[in-house]
């Protein structure tokens, strides 16, 4: 864009120092306005050209941020117990959402929880799974960001470290 720019100048630079090198006995005066409008059309085709330019990539990026992604949390249980209180929320809601274990999700079931996100939205993006086991174990993993995974949710007795889930890897 820029060299397309500085070419047209040149371009122009040089008709012009054409037209004042013409001969003396020549009258240079109908030359020298066709000249003028050449330049000044010239001049608002790369005016229009930048603002065209700059639409599209107006467009562009509107495009970027109408565009949605989705991404889908499995969430398998794995507690050795039935889950009776399952949410996946994004952090700072007040609202939790649907019980995502509904009637109860038995131990080796899974339930996908998917998030809707415009494109541009996904970076900044947290959510928080929380779940409540049938005899009353509560855990809550809060760092959750976009993507998509499969994630078990596992026993505290089977934990073995900070966190109540672990990630599926090499399926």
């Amino acid at each position: 864009m820029k060299k397309g720019l500085i070419l047209s100048l040149v371009a122009v630079l040089i008709v012009s120092l054409a037209a004042c090198g013409a001969p003396a006995t020549k009258d240079t005066s109908k030359d020298t306005q066709k000249d003028s409008k050449v330049e000044a059309t010239s001049a608002e085709t790369k005016e229009d050209a930048k603002e065209d330019a700059s639409k599209a990539e107006d467009k562009k990026d509107d495009k970027k941020a109408d565009a949605m992604e989705t991404g889908v949390y499995t969430l398998i249980n794995k507690t050795g117990e039935k889950i009776t209180e399952l949410y996946h929320y994004e952090n700072g809601s007040k609202d939790k959402g649907a019980n995502l274990a509904d009637k109860g999700l038995a131990d080796g079931e899974s339930v996908e929880s998917k998030v809707e996100l415009a494109a541009d939205k996904t970076e900044a993006y947290e959510s928080t799974l929380e779940f409540t086991t049938e005899s009353g174990y509560t855990a809550k993993y809060e760092t959750l960001h976009f993507e998509t995974v499969k994630i078990e949710l596992i026993a505290e007795d089977a934990m073995t470290g900070a966190t109540p889930i672990a990630f599926v890897t090499g399926e």
